[in-house]
Parts: structure tokens; C-alpha cells; sequence
């Protein structure tokens, strides 16, 4: 891939972008970034992140230029409550949450009377859930870090920027971290869950492990949202990604309609599976 065209708007950014000069790039990037969004955004440099914030919430990046929260809200939706919207008082399971993209516009669904519990193994990645949470005081949001696996222990799991693309690993290997797991079972125990209205899993094709223990989990479950990753492996991926038909017939068998979207034109999308108690 070739070097990205220089224009003067990124060279006057990074000539601002020092200490003593950010205040002033702050209140260009509000202009800029209160145009592109439509609704007003206020860009302000903070312990290393440039905070956006929108009337829906502030959002926190490495650089200028963040997804506001009306757009990630109308994702979630999209992607994960195809099938069934939280209401308020509900209990929400997040696993695999990243850096928060769902969990805010899950927080906001359930509202003070409910429950979201945010899970998310990689460091680096749990640092920027418990950010996202903290710069929007949602209080009825607990964060884990922890990775879903068969047992209690520590697994590896690879260390690339790109977060979303992080995922356990069945060996050693360079480039990798180590995370301490969990079951499904015993975290619902621990964190004293009696129902989960929604739980939501996106943990990029370790569900084989994750369902190897969670049969008390799956048996106070109502509605699920599982991303798996079968497009991984079908592009020359890891085979062990390949779950669907894993996840589909343990649902099956655990009493849960499956609904699917095998026209979607999002190669991604048409590997989730949308699960509801019968």
C-alpha cells in the first residue's frame, strides 16, 4: 500500500497536535468534528486521548475523529438486538465487550434499575472498556477482564493493535499475552446472577470453550447474541473458528429458537446466530 496523500488539514493537525498547542487543535477539531457529525462535539486533549463529546456521551481515541454515539447505538441494533431490545430493569452479559462499542448503548437500555456485565480479556482493551465507562458514569456497569473459557486458569491470547481481532490462543506463541479466565458458570455464580435477560458473545471463535461451561448459564439465558466466526476461517483463518453449526446445535438442544440472516450482504453478519428461550 502506497504512503496516505499529505493535505494541509493533517499537517496543520500535527503541527498542533504538542503540548501547549492542543487547546487551540481542540477547538478546530470541534468545528470540524461538530460539522461532520451534525450535532455539536466538543474535542478535548486528556491523559493521552482526545475525549469527543457528544450529546449522547463522550467517546475517547488516539487520534480526532471518533464514532459518535448515536451511530454506534444504531449498530448495536443493527448487529446484536436484531432479534430482542433490552428493557429497563434487564440483566445484560456483555462477553467479549472490546472497548465498549455496545456496552453504552446497553447500559442506557436497562437503565438504573438494571444490570450490564461487561467482559473483555485483553488488557489493553479492558483499560479502554473501563475508560468508556468511567467518562460516562455508568453506574450500572461492572467491567471484568477476564477471557471465557472451560475453566478457571490462565490463557493466551494474541497482542495486535487492532482489538477487535484479538483472540485466544490454543498454544504459545510470540506476540501473545497472558489473561486470567474464566467460566461462564462459575462468573454467572460468582457475580450472584439469577436471570440474564441478553447475553451477548463476540469472542472472535473461542466459542467451543465457552459453551463447554455453561449449562446453568444457558439455563437462566432468554435471548443470546453470539457472533461466531466461520468467515475466519473460510478466507484461510484458523479452522478451529469455525463454530456456527457447534454453537447452532448446542442452542438447539438447550431449548432455544435460532434465527439467522443468511442474506445479509455483510459476509460477517450472516455467520451470527440470534438465540431466544421457546
Amino acid at each position: 500500500m502506497g504512503e496516505v496523500p499529505r493535505t494541509w488539514q493533517r499537517d496543520v493537525f500535527e503541527a498542533l497536535d504538542r503540548p501547549g498547542l492542543r487547546w487551540l487543535l481542540g477547538l478546530i477539531a470541534t468545528g470540524r468534528e461538530s460539522i461532520r457529525s451534525r450535532k455539536l462535539c466538543r474535542v478535548s486533549y486528556r491523559d493521552g486521548y482526545w475525549v469527543h463529546s457528544f450529546p449522547g456521551g463522550k467517546i475517547a481515541a488516539e487520534r480526532i475523529g471518533a464514532t459518535s454515539p448515536s451511530r454506534l447505538d444504531a449498530e448495536t441494533h443493527d448487529t446484536f438486538l436484531f432479534e430482542y431490545v433490552p428493557k429497563p430493569g434487564g440483566v445484560i452479559v456483555d462477553v467479549g465487550a472490546g472497548e465498549g462499542t455496545e456496552t453504552l448503548t446497553f447500559s442506557r437500555l436497562v437503565g438504573p434499575s438494571g444490570r450490564v456485565i461487561a467482559i473483555e480479556g485483553h488488557p489493553r482493551t479492558f483499560a479502554r472498556l473501563q475508560q468508556l465507562v468511567q467518562l460516562n458514569a455508568l453506574r450500572n456497569v461492572t467491567c471484568l477482564q477476564l477471557a471465557i473459557s472451560d475453566q478457571r486458569g490462565v490463557v493466551r491470547m494474541t497482542d495486535i493493535v487492532d482489538h477487535v481481532a484479538n483472540r485466544v490462543l490454543t498454544d504459545s506463541a510470540h506476540g501473545s499475552v497472558d489473561v486470567p479466565s474464566l467460566s461462564m458458570d462459575d462468573l454467572v455464580r460468582e457475580q450472584k446472577i439469577d436471570r440474564i435477560d441478553f447475553l451477548k458473545m463476540n469472542i472472535e471463535g473461542a466459542e467451543r470453550a465457552a459453551f463447554a461451561a455453561m449449562s446453568h448459564t444457558l439455563a437462566i439465558t432468554q435471548h443470546m447474541a453470539i457472533s461466531c466466526h466461520d468467515f475466519l476461517a473460510e478466507r484461510g483463518g484458523d479452522g478451529d473458528c469455525r463454530t456456527k453449526e457447534f454453537v447452532k446445535g448446542v442452542l438447539e438442544r438447550e431449548g432455544f429458537e435460532i434465527l439467522t440472516r443468511p442474506n445479509d450482504p455483510r459476509y460477517w453478519v450472516r455467520d451470527y446466530l440470534y438465540a431466544r428461550r421457546k
